[in-house]
């Protein structure tokens, strides 16, 4: 007979990336889960690391152009909902979209701070070019 082909579980160790990448659990839409890894590729550092950079807007961590990009990385009432049906105790089993969102839902009225402090890094670079003082 023909010789069946093997599967990617078979191919690989038990404790490869590759498998642990299939058993994540993705509530996303697969539309809003794609936006959201693009979003994320650009930051090269920790979900935990961006939620504390935002909780204390730390401009030496996140600059004008990440906020800006963070403004359309929040979770949609909808996705919170969802995402607070999941059990948030432990997220290692979610995608990495669910994962950051979960992360920086914990942050009080996140957009209104993102849009606050976008202002304010912009307000401030704008003041720099002109050589005025805020």
């Amino acid at each position: 007979g023909e010789k069946p082909k093997p599967t990617t579980a078979s191919r690989s160790s038990a404790g490869s990336p590759e498998k642990k990448k299939q058993s994540r659990v993705h509530l996303l839409d697969s539309k809003r889960s794609t936006n959201l890894s693009i979003v994320l590729s650009r930051f090269k550092i920790a979900n935990r690391v961006i939620q504390l950079s935002i909780w204390c807007l730390d401009e030496e961590v996140l600059e004008e152009e990440d906020v800006a990009v963070l403004l359309t990385a929040t979770p949609t009432p909808d996705e919170e909902v969802l995402l607070r049906g999941h059990n948030t105790t432990d997220v290692s089993d979610l995608g990495k979209p669910e994962q950051y969102l979960i992360s920086v839902m914990a942050i009080p009225r996140l957009s209104q701070r993102l849009v606050t402090w976008h202002y304010m890094v912009r307000a401030s670079l704008c003041s720099q070019n002109h050589g005025w003082s805020i």
